[in-house]
């Protein structure tokens, strides 16, 4: 990591300060702090600030599981971040009707076909992957996610969540709080 841990001891934070570690912790469950949020303790504000982002990405969307952690796959993938990388993948690997062949096309870089994924997750797959490439998405990748069924308010929820992991990839390579193994 190229920066220190922030929040190894909280004995110079505020109260304020102290609150807010509090409720990263509160998210995170029995993992508590991860080296992210070490991290991210340098700046409390931003800290604060991403756990009420994350608490809202992972706790209070529209988004099926399978679609969430299918999305977050593959920025993990494209980005080169193992920890989300294998974190989601297992997240994914758990959840009920998510099969082996489901599990290989997301791993696949570049998947030529749907295969077993429903046209949502097919959809959600080929928009993170534009998202997550080039940025910019095409008329016709877009047009798969609204074909496949997903809201205005689910577009906006698998875009904003994409984005932000993608956020999460970047902020972990940067600051070489990835592991160094490749995804």
């Amino acid at each position: 990591m190229r920066i220190s841990y922030a929040a190894r001891s909280t004995y110079n934070f505020s109260l304020e300060d102290k609150l807010v570690c509090d409720a990263i912790r509160t998210r995170r469950g029995l993992t508590g702090l991860l080296p992210l949020d070490h991290a991210l303790l340098h700046s409390v504000p931003i800290a604060s600030g991403w756990n009420e982002l994350f608490s809202a990405i992972r706790q209070k969307t529209t988004l099926s599981s399978d679609i969430l952690f299918l999305a977050i796959c593959r920025v993990a993938l494209h980005c080169g971040a193992s920890i989300p990388w294998k974190n989601y993948l297992e997240s994914l690997r758990q959840l009920d009707g998510v099969t082996n062949d489901i599990i290989e096309i997301v791993e696949d870089p570049q998947p030529a076909v749907q295969g077993v994924l429903s046209d949502k997750q097919w959809a959600a797959l080929r928009y993170a992957d534009i998202m997550t490439k080039q940025v910019a998405v095409n008329d016709s990748v877009f047009q798969l996610v609204k074909a496949a069924g997903f809201t205005e308010r689910q577009i906006v929820e698998l875009t904003i969540t994409i984005a932000a992991y993608a956020c999460v990839s970047r902020f972990l390579l940067a600051l070489d709080i990835d592991e160094k193994e490749g995804v």
